[in-house]
C-alpha cells in the first residue's frame, strides 16, 4: 500500500522526485510488460482475500484485457462484433483484437506491451510534465494548436509498425522510442511534439482497427481500453469506417463507456449480455437536499426548469445534481456544472478560477438532438448519450457554441436521445429544453461537478460543500430546489 500511495501523490506531483525516479520507472515499465507466470494467480488471489479481509470467498482472476473486452461486447447490443482492447499494460499485453458471438470470444490477435501505443502516449503526457494516466486529455487538447504538414505530422509512425495478414495482426515497435519522442520534444516544443503524438496514435489505432475488420469480416466494432478514452482517434474511425460507406443500418460502432481500467469491474463480472444506462450509481434526494443546506444557514426554495434557464441565460454557472450518479468518466447530466454555451467569458471563468484547468483544454456541450443537426458537421441522428465521440462544428455552429468549441472548430457533445429512457435524462431535456426557449441554442456548457484535485461530487452533502467552496451561482437539485449562499 505504501508504494502504492507513493507513486501516486508522485504522479499528480505532490512530491518532488526523487534521484532514483529514472530506475524507478524503468523498473515499473520492465515489470508490467512480463506475462503473468505460474504461481501469480495464487498469489493475486491470496493478496485480495488477505488485503480485503473477505474472508474465505473464492477469488477468480479475469484477464485484462478479456475483462475490457467482455464489457464492450456484452454491452453493445451486437450479436456478433468485431472487438478491439487498447490500453497502457496490462497483465503484460498492450492490447487485444477478437471476435465475438453467441458462442463467446475468439482471440485474433494479442500484442506485447513492448509494443504499446498507450504507453508511448502516457510517457509522452510525462515528458510535457503532465500527469501521466489522468492528462493524457490535456496533451489531445495541446495537439490542436499545432499546424503540421502531413510530413511532420508522420515523423512518429514509425515508432510502431502494424503488421496484418488473413489471420491476425503484429506490432513491433523500435527500439528506444521513449529516446525519439525526447528528441523530438527538445527540437519541435510542446505543441507541435503534442500533435505528432496524436497523428501517431490516431494512424496506428486506424492500422489495427481497419485490419480487423478486415480480418473478421464483421463490420460491427466493439471497442475498450484506455486508447479509446482518446475521442479524436474515435472520431477518426467513425468517420473512415461508420459513415458514407454503404453500410447498413445494423452495422455500428460501441465504444464501451467506461472505457479505462475503471470499467474492468464490470468486464470481470458481466457473463451475458446487458445493455446499461449511463446512471448506474448513488442517487441524491431533494429533501435531504434541502434540509442539509438549511442546517448550514444556505437559501432554499423551490423553483421551476424555467427558473433554473433564466440563470444560464444571465451568464451564471450552477451546479445541477439530479438523480442517480454517472458510470464512467464523464459527467452526463447528473452531477454536472452548467453554463451559457456560447459564452467565452464564462468558459474562461469556469476554466481558470472554479476547475483550475489549463487554457486550452475545451468545455464540452450537451444538446438537444435539433441544436446537433443544425451545428455539427457530418451528424447522422444518432444519440450520444455516453459523451465518447468528437464532432466538427459547422459555421453557424461556431456562432453559437463558442463557449464548448476548440480551436479545431470541435466539441465532444452529450446528444441526448428525443425518447429519453430515464428519468435522469427526461429532466436534462426538459431543462435544455427551456434553455433553448430562453436563448433560442438547445445546448449548455457542461463539466464535472467539482472543484481542482477533488473527485466528481457524489451525495447532497458533496454538492452543498462544493457550493459553498466553489465561485458557482447556485446549486439546483432536480430541477426543483435551488440553494444559494445569500
Amino acid at each position: 500500500p505504501y508504494a502504492d500511495e507513493a507513486y501516486y501523490r508522485h504522479r499528480r506531483h505532490n512530491t518532488a522526485p526523487s534521484p532514483f525516479e529514472g530506475m524507478k520507472r524503468s523498473f515499473k515499465m520492465f515489470t508490467t510488460q512480463l506475462r503473468p507466470v505460474p504461481g501469480c494467480r495464487a498469489i493475486s488471489a491470496f493478496l485480495v482475500n488477505w488485503r480485503a479481509n473477505v474472508g474465505d470467498v473464492p477469488v477468480r482472476t479475469v484477464d485484462h484485457h478479456n475483462a475490457h473486452l467482455a464489457a464492450a461486447f456484452l454491452t453493445s447490443g451486437f450479436d456478433e462484433a468485431t472487438m478491439i482492447s487498447l490500453d497502457g499494460i496490462g497483465d503484460g499485453a498492450s492490447g487485444v483484437v477478437a471476435l465475438g458471438n453467441k458462442d463467446g470470444m475468439k482471440e485474433i490477435a494479442r500484442f506485447s506491451g513492448r509494443d504499446s501505443i498507450g504507453l508511448i502516449y502516457e510517457e509522452a503526457t510525462r515528458m510535457l510534465h503532465m500527469r501521466e494516466l489522468e492528462d493524457e486529455g490535456k496533451v489531445m487538447a495541446l495537439s490542436t494548436y499545432a499546424d503540421l504538414d502531413a510530413k511532420d505530422l508522420s515523423v512518429l509512425y514509425d515508432l510502431v509498425s502494424v503488421e496484418s495478414d488473413k489471420d491476425t495482426i503484429r506490432l513491433h515497435s523500435v527500439s528506444r522510442p521513449y529516446k525519439r519522442l525526447q528528441e523530438v520534444l527538445w527540437s519541435w516544443g510542446p505543441e507541435r511534439f503534442a500533435a505528432a503524438v496524436q497523428a501517431f496514435a490516431e494512424q496506428k489505432a486506424m492500422e489495427i482497427t481497419s485490419a480487423a475488420l478486415k480480418i473478421t469480416g464483421v463490420k460491427n466494432l466493439a471497442v475498450a481500453g484506455g486508447v479509446f478514452a482518446n475521442v479524436r482517434i474515435n472520431r477518426k474511425i467513425r468517420d473512415r469506417f461508420f459513415r458514407d460507406k454503404g453500410l447498413d443500418d445494423k452495422n455500428s460502432f460501441w465504444i464501451f463507456p467506461h472505457m479505462g481500467d475503471g470499467g474492468l469491474a464490470l468486464g470481470s463480472c458481466i457473463g451475458a449480455p446487458a445493455p446499461i444506462d449511463p446512471y448506474l450509481g448513488t442517487e441524491i434526494s431533494a429533501e435531504r437536499a434541502a434540509k442539509s443546506a438549511l442546517r448550514r444557514g444556505l437559501n432554499v426554495k423551490k423553483i421551476t426548469f424555467s427558473d433554473t434557464a433564466d440563470r444560464i441565460a444571465n451568464g451564471e454557472a450552477i451546479g445541477w445534481i439530479n438523480g442517480r450518479m454517472e458510470f464512467g468518466p464523464r459527467a452526463l447530466g447528473a452531477r454536472s456544472m452548467l453554463a451559457h454555451p456560447n459564452d467565452r467569458a464564462i468558459r474562461d471563468k469556469l476554466n481558470m478560477v472554479q476547475k483550475k484547468r489549463v487554457f486550452y483544454q475545451p468545455f464540452c456541450p450537451s444538446m438537444l438532438k435539433e441544436e446537433a443537426d443544425r451545428s455539427l458537421v457530418n451528424y447522422d441522428g444518432r444519440s450520444e448519450r455516453w459523451m465518447t465521440s468528437l464532432y466538427g462544428v459547422n459555421k453557424e455552429g461556431m456562432s453559437r457554441l463558442q463557449g464548448v468549441t476548440a480551436t479545431d472548430d470541435s466539441c465532444r457533445p452529450q446528444i441526448l436521445p428525443e425518447d429519453p429512457k430515464t428519468q435522469e435524462e427526461k429532466d436534462y431535456r426538459e431543462l435544455l429544453l427551456a434553455v433553448k426557449e430562453k436563448i433560442g441554442i438547445g445546448a449548455v456548457l457542461n463539466t464535472s461537478f467539482n472543484t481542482h484535485g477533488d473527485p466528481l461530487v457524489r451525495t447532497e452533502n458533496d454538492a452543498i460543500e462544493t457550493l459553498i467552496s466553489s465561485g458557482l451561482d447556485a446549486l439546483i437539485v432536480g430541477g426543483r430546489i435551488e440553494i444559494t449562499k445569500g
